[in-house]
């Protein structure tokens, strides 16, 4: 048997923070690999593989809304809802 899909909605330890943000974001997981924004309308408006285990987005550049972040880390994909306020 071959397993070819990331388990999704793997809890561990990741942490966002501030939310709501009005700047910068903190992404902290053990093992980030990759990390997706995906606005409420499901457009992809940030993608970028992860240098390391503590990421900063500036979410400064998008409008006010809610946005979907995916991260992948190495034990799988979760997904966490972010407010960016103005």
């Amino acid at each position: 048997v071959e397993v070819t899909a990331l388990e999704e909605n793997v809890t561990g330890d990741v942490k966002l923070y501030p939310n709501p943000t009005n700047g910068n974001l903190n992404v902290t997981a053990e093992g980030l690999q990759r990390i997706t924004v995906v606005s409420a309308i499901g457009q992809v408006v940030y993608d970028s593989n992860a240098n390391s285990d503590n990421e900063v987005l500036d979410m400064s550049r998008f409008d006010a809304g809610i946005y979907m972040v995916r991260i992948a880390t190495e034990n799988g994909m979760t997904t966490e809802r972010v407010s960016v306020v103005k």
